[in-house]
């Protein structure tokens, strides 16, 4: 990180009376670092009914882990499908996807 950010957050905090929350502060953006690291991410192109959230959360923990989070996000130009991602691994399941490696077959 960039020491003059760190350096900003201090002076902010100290300016304001406030040094002594760096600790609670710290610890609070370390606990939310890991669950962030520990969360997986399902783009769908629209919003999925109650059904189809509880086996995608299902697909998401059978692919990553069980000890996952899971959040989900939209974008239609995906057109369908789903996009599963956590951490550096992504599986895309997205229609848009299955049309790009039929035209790269068809243009092969």
């Amino acid at each position: 990180m960039d020491k003059r950010i760190v350096d900003s957050i201090i002076s902010f905090l100290e300016e304001k009376g406030k040094l002594s929350l760096l600790p609670e502060i710290i610890a609070g953006l370390k606990k939310e670092l890991e669950k962030r690291e520990n969360t997986a991410v399902i783009v769908s192109a629209k919003n999925l009914t109650a059904q189809e959230e509880k086996e995608a959360d299902i697909a998401a923990k059978k692919y990553f882990g069980e000890d996952i989070a899971v959040k989900k996000t939209i974008d239609p130009l995906i057109l369908g499908g789903l996009v599963f991602k956590y951490k550096d691994t992504i599986i895309d399941e997205s229609f848009a996807n299955k049309l790009a490696k039929i035209a790269d077959e068809l243009n092969g």
